[in-house]
């Protein structure tokens, strides 16, 4: 048997509800080594973590300043290629398709 809660589902939409731009409450962690400058490594994180919070604008923020600091890491670029799959939401158009794709060749 399956049965929701309602006061548990307001809880959950409650949580997804981001901060105010620039804030980090709630953003949590994320950490990958990366074989990039160290000057890039915490930017890097930061991007990683607010892609992994669905903050898929920012993220692609993140990504493209690790990139301009460091154009040789590569990982940068897929990270900015992955803020183009959204799998909760509708498919990538065409357009983001295409974005990702020219990311993901560099």
């Amino acid at each position: 048997m399956l049965s929701f809660s309602a006061p548990g589902i307001a809880q959950e939409a409650e949580e997804h509800v981001h901060a105010s731009p620039g804030s980090e409450e709630g953003l949590g962690r994320a950490h990958m080594e990366i074989p990039c400058s160290p000057a890039v490594a915490a930017k890097f994180d930061r991007a990683l973590a607010l892609l992994h919070n669905f903050w898929y604008r920012r993220a692609l923020e993140g990504f493209q300043q690790v990139s301009n600091v460091d154009p040789e890491c590569a990982i940068a670029y897929w990270g900015a290629a992955m803020t183009y799959n959204h799998p909760f939401w509708d498919a990538p158009s065409s357009a983001d398709e295409t974005a990702a794709w020219g990311l993901v060749q560099k």
